[in-house]
């Protein structure tokens, strides 16, 4: 995967959607974790596919998402 920066990504009037926070509740199982996260990029992606993006772009500091 190559990393891109903002202003590449938006070069030619694409439309990025903009994905800044991925979170569950504190009491959910480490095993569910994972398969909502997993739920969540997963609909991000579908949502900004049928809503016409161009791209995502999101900030990612956790390790588990950055895995997925």
């Amino acid at each position: 995967m190559i990393p891109f920066t903002r202003d590449k990504l938006l070069e030619g009037g694409r439309r990025i959607l903009h994905s800044q926070l991925v979170g569950t509740h504190e009491e959910v199982k480490e095993s569910d974790n994972v398969s909502l996260v997993l739920f969540m990029e997963e609909e991000n992606i579908r949502l900004a596919k049928e809503q016409g993006f161009d791209g995502i772009m999101t900030v990612n500091v956790n390790q588990l998402t950055q895995v997925i």
